[in-house]
């Protein structure tokens, strides 16, 4: 989920995304700084922060870790 996106932003996205499915695992994205909105949706519950620019192996380990860290008991 990008922080940065046209019409619905990433903190409304993400609370209606936890609103409609709570248990549902969401990886942030920003190019930004980790300040701000980003530690803000983290203390509320996202599962982790990629920062941009990334690649794609680095997006599929920062997947990877967000689904092993959901499916641990």
């Amino acid at each position: 989920l990008d922080i940065i996106m046209p019409g619905m932003g990433g903190r409304e996205t993400f609370r209606e995304l936890r609103r409609m499915k709570p248990g549902i695992p969401v990886l942030l994205s920003s190019g930004y700084s980790v300040e701000g909105v980003v530690q803000e949706l983290l203390a509320e519950g996202a599962n982790g922060f990629l920062p941009k620019p990334y690649g794609l192996s680095q997006v599929a380990r920062a997947i990877r870790k967000v689904l092993s860290a959901v499916a641990a008991p």
